[in-house]
């Protein structure tokens, strides 16, 4: 079995949409059950994984490349399709690493968290991607500022984000933070410009209730008034929302393409997926959902 990590940095607003609403929000983002923190599910990275193939092998009629043998291979038959097999492919639900807010010095901080951090760490130990940046009997201190990067802490202890105030504990995180920064740098994020690692709580309560909601409305073309039903709201992760999701490729199951092994059925998806921009979620045509793609592999950046 062969692995990898996708990472997607956020270009532009991002809304995979969870279909229903149960709050204020008419309509909200996915979410974990258990943490509440935002996710995209695995089947919705699949879908745009195996639409950015199809463009790459016919990009003038991407859905005649369906029936491409390395496609099916790869993520499986399309629906009355190649035959009934499994796709090689496995695309894990994509976690959140780093989430922006607004800062007062520094413009914007990208907060994580020692738990987020870990899960990353044990995402990369099943796709079996090397993770030397993290000892994971060491405990990640809750509230620190991996370097000054927003105060001269000598002078200031505090960094200011929205209307959270969040003391600073030293520089133990500098090593992490610049380990982090290679790993992410490919994606175009520079984490010792911006990372702040925070304690879970406020890491929690910044993904929960720190996300884009924007108001929408279609206006009635004889009265320019808001039209019957159509006011309604949409949340969305903020640009430069740090997201990832695991890779795991097995045995092709079907017998004709010229894929054949494992190692290959990885080549295969980093050839379609490594170094993409790729469009998730709603709201294509106005801009949404746009992120950067990158894939770790074995230890190394392939």
């Amino acid at each position: 079995m062969a692995g990898a990590i996708l990472l997607l940095r956020a270009r532009t607003a991002l809304h995979a949409g969870a279909g229903t609403a149960i709050g204020p929000v008419d309509l909200p983002i996915q979410r974990e059950v258990h943490t509440k923190w935002p996710m995209i599910q695995g089947s919705g990275i699949k879908g745009v994984m195996r639409d950015v193939a199809r463009r790459s092998v016919n990009s003038a009629d991407p859905v005649s490349a369906d029936n491409d043998p390395d496609i099916n291979a790869v993520f499986g038959p399309a629906v009355g399709g190649d035959g009934g097999f499994a796709g090689a492919l496995t695309v894990t639900d994509a976690q959140i690493l780093a989430f922006p807010v607004r800062s007062l010095k520094g413009v914007y901080a990208l907060l994580t968290c020692d738990s987020a951090i870990r899960r990353f760490a044990d995402n990369c130990a099943l796709a079996g991607v090397d993770t030397p940046w993290f000892d994971g009997n060491a405990g990640i201190p809750g509230c620190e500022c991996p370097e000054a990067l927003f105060f001269d802490q000598q002078e200031q202890q505090v960094a200011v984000l929205e209307d959270m105030t969040v003391e600073l504990d030293g520089n133990p995180g500098q090593a992490l933070a610049a380990e982090l920064n290679k790993l992410l740098s490919p994606v175009g994020v520079q984490l010792p410009t911006h990372l702040l690692i925070v304690g879970d709580e406020v890491f929690n309560f910044a993904v929960q209730y720190r996300t884009q909601v924007v108001t929408r409305n279609r206006l009635d073309p004889t009265t320019k008034t808001v039209a019957s039903g159509a006011l309604f709201s949409v949340e969305a992760l903020p640009p430069e929302t740090i997201m990832y999701s695991a890779l795991l490729a097995d045995q092709p199951f079907s017998t004709r393409s010229e894929i054949g092994d494992a190692g290959s059925v990885m080549s295969k998806a980093a050839e379609w997926a490594h170094r993409r921009l790729m469009q998730f979620g709603g709201d294509a045509t106005t801009g949404k959902g746009l992120c950067s793609s990158y894939m770790l592999r074995g230890g190394t950046q392939q």
